[in-house]
Order: C-alpha cells, then sequence, then structure tokens
C-alpha cells in the first residue's frame, strides 16, 4: 500500500515536471516570436498627393521669400528718403507701404518687375506640379481625385487674373471728444489734431487695425496718440527703456469720444 502510494506520488510529480517544461518551453517560444516579430507597418504616404503637398510647401515658401524682399526695398527706400529729409517722399512711401498690405496694390515709388518675374515664376513651377499630379491620377484610374485638383488648378490660374476687389475705404476720418478736440484724417498719412482752444498739431498715421488708429506727432516723435471707438491713449517713449507709456485722460469729457461723419 505504502509501495502504491510511493509510485503514484512519484508519477504525480513527474507529471507536474513535464507539464511545467512544457509550459516554459511554450512561454520561451511565445517571447521569442515576439522579440522576433516584425513591428507594425506604417501606412506609407500616397506619393502622387506627397509630391505635389511639398510643390505647395515650397511654393509657399517662395512667395514669403519674394514679399520679404519687398518690404525690404520698403524699408531701404524709407531709410534713404529720410536721410535726405524728403517728407512728401517718405509719406509717399508710408501709403503705398499700406495700400500693398490692405489691397494689393502695387507701389510706384520703388521697382517691381523682379517682383512680378519671380512671383510668376514660382507660379508657374506650381502649376506644373498640379499638372504633374493629375497625369499621374488619371494614369492610376483615380478620377474623381483628379477632378478636385483640376478644380484648384483652375483657380490658382484664375487667382491673379480676377483679383478680389479692394475693400472699402476706412470711415474712420474723424474723431471727436466732447470737450470739442477733434482728430482729422487730411489724407495719405496725414492727421490734424485741434484742441478745444484751436490749437492746431499735426500728426503722421504709423499703425492701423479694426481696433484703434495710432498716431505719431510730427513737432516731437516721442510722443504718440492711439485712438479707439469710445476711447484714446497718448504715449511718450521713454529715453532710457525706448518703450512706450500709454495713459488715459481722467476727465471723461476729454478721455472719451467717438468716430463722428466729416
Amino acid at each position: 500500500m505504502t509501495h502504491c502510494g510511493t509510485i503514484t506520488s512519484v508519477k504525480s510529480q513527474f507529471g507536474r515536471w513535464i507539464l511545467f517544461a512544457f509550459l516554459g518551453l511554450t512561454g520561451a517560444a511565445l517571447v521569442s516570436r515576439g522579440q522576433n516579430a516584425d513591428p507594425p507597418q506604417k501606412s506609407k504616404a500616397d506619393p502622387i498627393l506627397a509630391k505635389l503637398d511639398a510643390a505647395k510647401k515650397a511654393y509657399e515658401s517662395e512667395v514669403q521669400r519674394i514679399k520679404k524682399s519687398l518690404f525690404d526695398a520698403f524699408d531701404k527706400k524709407e531709410a534713404l528718403a529720410r536721410q535726405d529729409g524728403n517728407k512728401k517722399l517718405v509719406d509717399q512711401i508710408l501709403a503705398e507701404r499700406l495700400a500693398y498690405t490692405t489691397t494689393g496694390e502695387l507701389p510706384k515709388s520703388i521697382p517691381t518687375n523682379q517682383y512680378l518675374s519671380q512671383l510668376a515664376a514660382a507660379r508657374k513651377a506650381l502649376q506644373s506640379a498640379y499638372t504633374e499630379a493629375i497625369r499621374q491620377l488619371v494614369r492610376n484610374k483615380r478620377d474623381a481625385e483628379a477632378a478636385l485638383l483640376e478644380k484648384e488648378l483652375q483657380d490658382l490660374v484664375a487667382g491673379p487674373a480676377n483679383p478680389s476687389p479692394p475693400p472699402p475705404p476706412d470711415p474712420r476720418v474723424r474723431w471727436a471728444t466732447p470737450s470739442g478736440r477733434i482728430y482729422e484724417h487730411l489724407g495719405g498719412k496725414n492727421w490734424r489734431e485741434r484742441s478745444p482752444q484751436g490749437g492746431i498739431r499735426t500728426f503722421t498715421e504709423v499703425a492701423r487695425n479694426g481696433d484703434y488708429i495710432e498716431l505719431q506727432a510730427d513737432d516731437d516723435r516721442r510722443v504718440l496718440v492711439r485712438i479707439h471707438a469710445t476711447v484714446y491713449y497718448w504715449g511718450e517713449i521713454d529715453p532710457h527703456s525706448r518703450t512706450i507709456i500709454w495713459r488715459q485722460w481722467l476727465a471723461p469729457q476729454e478721455g472719451t469720444g467717438r468716430w463722428i461723419q466729416p
């Protein structure tokens, strides 16, 4: 009985050893397979569209470079005009820069032949990239995608020939406080301030956006005025930090106002 129990115990232990060995081999095989398994493949970008996207990015980068060269020409021309003390030319350059920035109108004070030729070359390169992408899509029977690109190409070609109309003139030309102080736009970058006592001071516009118009005094370039819809601030350039310190009039009849009809 004891002998039989011993044999049974040995068989049971032997069975467990076999089971453990099997599980160990299976686990090792699984680990080995996991270590040697290839990583999941990432989906590859469409080569046709990827090439066109690269051409679009190159075009945008080139356009930004060309536009920067025109702004550099503005800066150089303005610096020379200021060096000569030619206020009339400075005013013209500032007005032309604002017109180009807001409506795309080309300036007359600086040459633009190179600017136009470089833009045309950049546009031609992008059109060629579109044409090639459409050709490849048609060859691969991807007609719907080709039709979409064909529409984009048509818009690209038609863009320069049909520029968007210029925005309407800014109606903000006359601003008054309750006390009778008035700021009037005289055209171009020129503004005039009339105080309640009848004093006259001229200003030059240096910035404009939908929120305010910023002016700089002609008799003291350290003095600035920023006119908002219902309030205005005056600022002074700190000679040490070169930063602008903005202040508001405490009296409501002087520190508030509104745009009025000329």
